[in-house]
């Protein structure tokens, strides 16, 4: 890069921290178009799901055979009821605390853990081939599957669904950080690290994870989306979370009986949860655009 260049993204640079806030936010949003409109998806999501009893009119337990079974969306029930009389506005927006909860908690264990077994495997080169069997052993096996096994020996509960769907992300986590760790173990300042005399785990943890951190960012945004369609997918199969708990896998499987009648136990619960996923995956692609250089805007 010419030092024209070098003074140019200066001086932008500099312009812009004086830029007022409202600014600011502009060009960011100008910049990042698809983070931005994650975020904005994902903070909505968020906050109806945390308000949910607020927002929500009616009890998403309540039930009402006798008069307000399979009723269409109305006033009384903006999103139509289900074949027990339930809410099923209420019912979908307390099923968004099952997907999040799950989405979030099952890639932050997938990182943590699959970042310290890369970590080892990459770098310490005695242990690297056992692991990477071990890891390759579980990609073999189809992740629903190994989560419905998992499922079939636990209790029933949420919990069970997080560990039956964190323990397949696990592998594709430790796979990409043992790449990031085998390419940077061999730069120079490494290199200059161990020579200096520095422990294992001085080097492991101060030179080499943080180089990690931006592909494991973007990797967080698409574990999270995938467990939340495998959550839904294992609740619709009737091995996810308790019938008894809201969850937009339960009410789509609750309404597969009534498609051609009740339409709307399905469309909405579905609708919900490929607006969160979808607003995932944007935050991950916009993350990649703005944390990748291959594929940054600017050089």
């Amino acid at each position: 890069m010419s030092t024209a260049a070098v003074n140019e993204m200066e001086f932008e640079s500099a312009e812009a921290a004086v830029l007022p806030l409202h600014r600011r936010i502009v060009e960011f949003v100008r910049r990042n178009p698809n983070l931005s409109l994650g975020l904005l998806m994902v903070a909505i999501i968020i906050f109806v799901a945390i308000f949910a009893p607020w927002i929500a009119a009616k009890d998403p337990a309540e039930l009402n055979v006798v008069t307000g079974r399979l009723k269409p969306p109305s006033e009384e029930y903006w999103f139509g009821s289900d074949r027990f009389g339930r809410d099923v506005f209420a019912r979908a927006i307390f099923g968004g605390r099952i997907s999040l909860t799950v989405g979030i908690t099952v890639a932050a264990l997938a990182v943590f853990i699959g970042l310290m077994v890369g970590l080892l495997s990459g770098y310490v080169r005695q242990i690297d081939a056992w692991l990477m069997r071990i890891m390759d052993g579980l990609m073999a096996i189809p992740g629903l599957l190994l989560a419905i096994g998992f499922i079939a020996l636990l209790p029933a509960g949420i919990e069970t669904v997080i560990i039956a769907l964190t323990i397949p992300e696990i592998p594709r986590v430790a796979r990409l950080v043992r790449g990031v760790v085998v390419v940077t173990r061999e730069i120079t300042y490494v290199e200059a690290a161990v020579a200096a005399g520095a422990g294992t785990a001085r080097v492991i943890f101060k030179h080499i994870m943080p180089n990690t951190f931006a592909p494991l960012i973007v990797q967080a945004t698409f574990v999270c989306a995938s467990a939340m369609l495998s959550e839904a997918a294992l609740s619709f199969l009737g091995a996810g979370t308790p019938p008894e708990i809201p969850s937009w896998g339960t009410m789509m499987a609750d309404g597969r009986s009534y498609l051609s009648s009740a339409t709307w136990i399905i469309l909405f619960p579905g609708l919900f949860l490929a607006a969160t996923v979808l607003s995932v995956n944007l935050i991950g692609d916009g993350l990649r655009d703005l944390l990748d250089p291959r594929f940054a805007k600017e050089v």
